[in-house]
């Protein structure tokens, strides 16, 4: 007989080593790049998925996360999955506050005070692209990061050239890809008059063998 799933909480509550310094809840489970992870549902019944330990521990004691919101560790310990430490955010919210926890390097510092790129671009909106590196967060234009791309792959074809296409003498099945055996599609595509001819042969047998099955079935009946 199989025994009865234990409940969520108390194999989350097994996971956890309270730190009484802090007060967050380390965790003692399985690990995904610093977050905490915990099996939840049923492998008999297939709904058996890996969640994370914070948005479960959210669940469990704070409610329902409402669709498209983050839960952000507000003691900034992505390992804690203490509720009190636990906060919903939007996704925009999290990723200014998750920017502005990060420290500002002194060669970094400087470019968080400027509105225009040296083109005169203006770094708002869409146009803004912030980053992050071991010195700390930077900030960009995007419409010049675009033009070096396409500056680049220009320069590239260039230096690179593709090699010309031979000319085409004959189509995919053989037939000689001359005047006399092209037309051209609705389109404006250039195709094989031969393959079709042979297309169109193929199609009307297929349809009379399926007629004449047809008629012997009714004669039958």
């Amino acid at each position: 007989m199989r025994r009865p799933p234990r409940p969520i909480l108390d194999r989350f509550l097994e996971k956890i080593s309270p730190e009484p310094m802090s007060g967050c809840w380390l965790w003692d489970g399985a690990w995904c790049q610093g977050y905490s992870q915990m099996m939840i549902g049923s492998k008999k019944l297939r709904t058996a998925k890996i969640e994370y330990g914070h948005r479960i521990s959210y669940e469990l004691f704070k409610g329902p996360i409402p669709e498209g919101y983050h839960v952000d560790h507000e003691c900034k310990l992505t390992c804690c999955v203490n509720p009190d430490h636990l906060q919903l955010l939007t996704p925009t919210e999290h990723q200014r506050v998750t920017l502005e926890r990060l420290p500002v390097h002194p060669l970094t510092a400087k470019s968080q005070t400027k509105t225009h790129c040296p083109e005169g671009h203006e770094l708002t909106g869409r146009n803004l692209i912030v980053g992050v590196t071991p010195r700390g967060t930077f900030r960009t234009c995007r419409t010049c990061r675009v033009r070096k791309q396409q500056d680049r792959r220009a320069a590239e074809r260039t230096a690179n050239p593709a090699p010309p296409k031979p000319p085409r003498t004959h189509c995919i099945h053989g037939h000689p890809w001359v005047p006399e055996n092209l037309y051209r599609c609705s389109q404006g595509y250039w195709h094989c008059t031969t393959c079709k001819l042979i297309g169109n042969k193929r199609r009307w047998a297929e349809e009379k063998a399926q007629r004449a099955q047809k008629g012997a079935t009714n004669v039958s009946v």
